[in-house]
């Protein structure tokens, strides 16, 4: 009975030091995106973050201006971009 609350105590133990690990995970992946998506010459990097990720990355927020990937694009008249994050799960709101 012990060594059953001992694993369980030790399950629960990983998966509170693993959520912070993959919130900054995701946070990492979203500031490589925010980096790629300012850049135009950078649509390999576009492509391969999105074919990577799920709509964390395209939803993404620059923590100084609080700008997502449409913002930046939409401010550059980007209409490929623009096109690209919408279809890939890119919340206008």
């Amino acid at each position: 009975m012990t060594s059953q609350f001992l694993i369980a105590g030790v399950a629960v133990v990983l998966v509170v030091i693993s959520a912070p690990a993959l919130a900054q995970l995701a946070r990492t992946q979203g500031m490589q995106f925010l980096e790629a998506i300012r850049d135009p010459q950078k649509g390999n990097a576009v492509i391969q973050l999105l074919s990577k990720n799920d709509t964390t990355v395209v939803n993404a927020r620059d923590s100084g201006s609080c700008e997502t990937p449409l913002h930046i694009v939409v401010k550059r008249n980007d209409a490929v971009y623009t096109k690209l994050l919408l279809q890939n799960g890119a919340d206008p709101r």
